[in-house]
């Protein structure tokens, strides 16, 4: 093939005359079938003096080339011209032998492109086809090399484990089972080096997070043989504690009139983001040594299970000790990006249900909970920014179930959630208290929106500790004197979300409210039917209403006859009047989610 063809012809496709665009792009399309012109492609985009726009527009053009055609080594019997081509070994060979070169040379905006090639490739060819690949990258992961090369190196190695990320053990075990023998001792000395650089050197941070991301990849679904072993997998704990507790350059630290998302996405936070959630992950799948000797010891991983006792016994309390501090810092004013913190919180919220964890994190909880989940639940400055221009949309994103997992308001509203219902006697009642404060203080005139939003907030996501269980009697009457000294009077605030916020808590307690009618009717339903103002958002006030009404018709007021409906479970049978306890598992657990996402 003619290399100056092809460049003339991926130069025109960025030409601003149509004809000449589409007379390249047919151009290249007549091309595909012709021996060599698919190597011949792939020389002229990794040329260096081919220029920067051109190389781009021909990267992804191989691109679509790989995943349209790689699969395939044979033609379809009775095809399309387009599916008789079948890419030659040759061809495969020689991409196969020069992807990883291709990568180490790239730019920041070609290099994601190859790497998805690569991750097509890899996953059709390896380790089969592929057999001198694995010693190409590793070879290139030396701290005395170049930053490119190892770079490029890395980003190889992340493409191949991402392949495995979400695999079955028994597709996983083998490529993994010679990757990670061959790479990790390299990546070892390289995590050192970056770790040893100053704070703000980005292209240490970048091979770090790259290294990071390997790990992630590597046990996201299981910890592999390799990493089974005690001093290896002690050694990446100590790495990854490292990478967390490293400085972040003074920059980042404060955040100013700067967009939190956009610094949350600076590179020193990224690195600390993808290890705690390693973190996260290995803590919830081994930190319970009993859940875990239950789960693998039958199936022949008692590697696993070892593991489990090591994390339990030598690593978790020291990584809740390092998140409760990180933590301490966002209460002090210290900048924390949103992701961070909610994989810090589900750490913690995963040590709530382990004795061993609890009792470092007991005489610190209502600190955690007054000064760093409460303020995260306060309607802040975004909040107020997206309320008056565009209300409506506020609403919609209150109840949007993706916010569940990236939400720090929703994983603090899950923490506090469970340390209330599996810690009930250290922490509820001190939580229930708190919010008072905050509901008389603004009665009082001394406290902000912000801080009654927040308490509401709180008080409606604990409505599960209030009106289930054992305690639900003796808190009836303290719930019942809450939403008419507090949440009632807030129907008639001048702020609208403050406003949206108490409709909210009242259909939280509806099972409450529709037990006594007088209480309803005569105490609360003039309050509903004060809050429809044209300035007020409704919707949010209309499902309240809603709600207590559907409870009415569940349980029946008094003196009427309950409506038993038509056998579907919609009447006052035996399942309605047990409330959430004749929900399953599952559904108990989407209502959690639901309450803390609103």
């Amino acid at each position: 093939m003619d290399l100056q063809a092809i460049y003339a012809a991926l130069a025109s496709t960025l030409s601003p005359d149509q004809q000449q665009r589409q007379a390249a792009e047919a151009a290249l399309k007549g091309w595909e079938g012709v021996p060599g012109y698919v190597s011949s492609l792939f020389r002229v985009v990794n040329s260096a003096e081919v220029a920067v726009e051109v190389r781009q527009a021909g990267i992804v053009y191989f691109k679509n080339i790989v995943n349209k055609h790689w699969d395939r080594e044979d033609p379809i019997p009775g095809g399309t011209p387009e599916q008789q081509w079948v890419i030659s070994q040759d061809e495969r060979n020689f991409v196969r032998s020069s992807i990883v070169e291709a990568l180490v040379h790239a730019d920041s905006k070609c290099r994601p492109v190859i790497a998805e090639s690569l991750r097509r490739i890899a996953g059709q060819d390896f380790p089969d086809k592929m057999p001198t690949f694995l010693q190409e990258v590793a070879q290139r992961l030396d701290v005395s090399a170049p930053p490119e090369q190892i770079l490029g190196a890395l980003i190889a190695l992340r493409v191949l484990t991402k392949n495995y990320e979400y695999a079955s053990s028994e597709k996983r075990n083998g490529p993994l089972g010679q990757i990670l023998p061959t790479c990790f001792p390299r990546m070892v000395p390289l995590m050192e080096a970056t770790l040893a650089a100053p704070p703000g050197d980005e292209k240490a941070a970048e091979m770090q997070k790259v290294m990071i991301k390997v790990v992630w990849s590597s046990l996201h679904q299981s910890v592999p043989l390799y990493l089974q072993d005690g001093q290896i997998f002690m050694q990446w704990m100590h790495l990854i504690y490292r990478v967390i507790e490293a400085p972040v350059p003074d920059s980042c630290k404060v955040l100013g009139d700067r967009d939190p998302d956009e610094l949350g996405k600076v590179i020193f936070w990224k690195c600390k983001r993808w290890a705690a959630q390693i973190l996260h992950r290995l803590f919830q799948k081994y930190g319970n040594p009993k859940q875990a000797e239950k789960h693998f010891k039958d199936k022949g991983r008692e590697g696993e299970v070892v593991l489990s006792r090591a994390f339990h016994d030598q690593l978790a309390n020291s990584f809740l000790q390092m998140f409760m501090n990180m933590l301490a810092t966002k209460a002090q004013g210290q900048f924390l990006p949103e992701r961070f913190v909610v994989e810090a919180l589900n750490y913690l919220q995963t040590a709530v249900t382990l004795a061993k964890t609890w009792q470092d994190m007991k005489p610190n909880c209502m600190a955690l909970i007054s000064h760093v989940l409460f303020p995260i639940m306060c309607f802040d400055e975004q909040d107020k920014e997206l309320w008056e221009e565009d209300p409506h949309e506020f609403v919609r994103k209150s109840y949007d179930i993706m916010e569940d997992y990236t939400s720090q308001r929703v994983a603090a509203c899950n923490l506090i959630i469970d340390l209330c219902k599996k810690r009930t006697q250290t922490t509820l009642v001190p939580t229930l208290e708190m919010c008072v404060g905050h509901m008389k203080a603004f009665a009082e005139g001394s406290s902000n929106p912000s801080a009654l939003d927040g308490a509401m907030h709180c008080v409606g996501a604990l409505q599960g500790s209030l009106q289930q269980g054992k305690l639900a009697a003796q808190y009836e009457p303290q719930v019942k004197w809450l939403l008419v000294t507090y949440v009632a009077p807030a129907f008639q605030a001048e702020q609208g979300h403050v406003r949206s916020r108490a409709a909210w808590t009242a259909a939280q307690f509806a099972q409450t409210i529709s037990k006594d009618a007088t209480f309803s009717q005569q105490v609360l339903a003039p309050r509903f039917a004060r809050c429809f103002p044209p300035f007020c958002v409704c919707s949010v006030c209309a499902r309240a209403r809603a709600r207590v009404r559907v409870m009415h018709t569940r349980v029946g007021a008094p003196g009427e006859q309950p409506n038993r409906g038509s056998g579907n479970g919609e009447g006052t049978g035996r399942g309605n009047r047990r409330g959430n306890s004749s929900l399953t598992r599952e559904q108990q657990g989407a209502q959690k989610a639901g309450t803390a996402r609103r």
